[in-house]
């Protein structure tokens, strides 16, 4: 793109016609005013490589995401376990929270 003159950009051969007709010999060149193939080729380049990198950035985030909830998961569990541990639960008891416990969070999320 560097290297093409500026008219070339926005002015340039459309259709090129070559060939034998009935009135003989046939070399029509067409021109108009339109983007070069090559400015509307790196426009399409840099659209596609936006695009590419917007799903690599989203791939990405919502792989941390997924990370980060299984860690707040583990922590919401460990910090459960510690708090039934503290209480001196009996058999029964565990029992209980055991069910509740994961009811509870079900319906917190749900």
């Amino acid at each position: 793109m560097q290297g093409l003159p500026v008219e070339d950009l926005t002015w340039g051969r459309a259709q090129t016609d070559v060939g034998i007709g009935q009135e003989g010999p046939i070399d029509k060149t067409t021109e108009k005013a339109a983007p070069s193939v090559w400015w509307a080729l790196l426009r399409q380049a840099e659209d596609q490589l936006s695009d590419y990198a917007a799903r690599a950035l989203r791939a990405g985030v919502d792989e941390r995401r997924v990370k980060i909830a299984e860690h707040q998961g583990k922590l919401v569990h460990a910090t459960i376990l510690a708090i039934l541990n503290r209480l001196a639960l009996t058999p029964e008891q565990w029992s209980v929270a055991r069910s509740a416990a994961p009811e509870e969070l079900r319906r917190l999320a749900g």
